[in-house]
């Protein structure tokens, strides 16, 4: 979130009050990202050689008019094995994780702690729907996506969640159990 006078320096700019947008701080926050190598910053080497570029996104909103859940959709082969939703991202988050059908799933991913079972979205079938259709076409794909209420709405997809840094499941069996949902496709061999 931005409210307030200092360069950013995280890769993301949350503008919440558009009154309060100082132009020229954005501005060289901007500048100063496109001389950044984000593959060396992040350790995502996929990125390696990508000329930097400035995205800038809708506001969404969710039905309550606030920030929207973040559905992370973990697709194996063109199949949702496992999603979590990241509530309150910029302000109090946490993840609750649930099988496709909605059924909660007792794991805890990083440092970032479950609250309780929030309700099933009403757009679920579609959110999987799209996330399998992302997906079809590779092995493993993390798939994030937003209800805001009336729509599905693309966020990112991601081969390698976290950087690919370690950030295991608690209880660390649950690795294991979603690693052999995973066969690894010969041409990586």
């Amino acid at each position: 979130m931005v409210d307030s006078g200092h360069l950013l320096e995280d890769w993301c700019w949350v503008l919440v009050r558009p009154d309060r947008l100082d132009w020229e701080l954005m501005t060289e926050s901007f500048r100063r990202w496109l001389t950044m190598d984000y593959s060396a910053h992040q350790v995502e080497w996929a990125y390696h050689g990508v000329l930097p570029r400035v995205l800038v996104e809708e506001r969404l909103r969710g039905p309550d008019g606030g920030q929207p859940d973040e559905y992370n959709l973990f697709v194996l082969h063109g199949r949702v094995e496992l999603l979590f939703v990241d509530q309150r991202r910029y302000v109090d988050r946490h993840k609750d994780f649930y099988l496709r059908d909605w059924t909660p799933v007792d794991v805890q991913k990083g440092d970032i702690y479950p609250r309780g079972k929030p309700p099933r979205p009403r757009l679920l079938d579609r959110i999987v729907e799209v996330a399998e259709a992302l997906g079809q076409e590779t092995d493993f794909v993390r798939v994030d996506l937003y209800e805001t209420g009336d729509r599905v709405v693309f966020g990112e997809l991601t081969n390698y969640p976290s950087g690919g840094e370690k950030n295991n499941f608690t209880p660390p069996s649950y690795d294991d159990e979603l690693g052999r949902l995973w066969t690894v496709p010969r041409r990586y061999e």
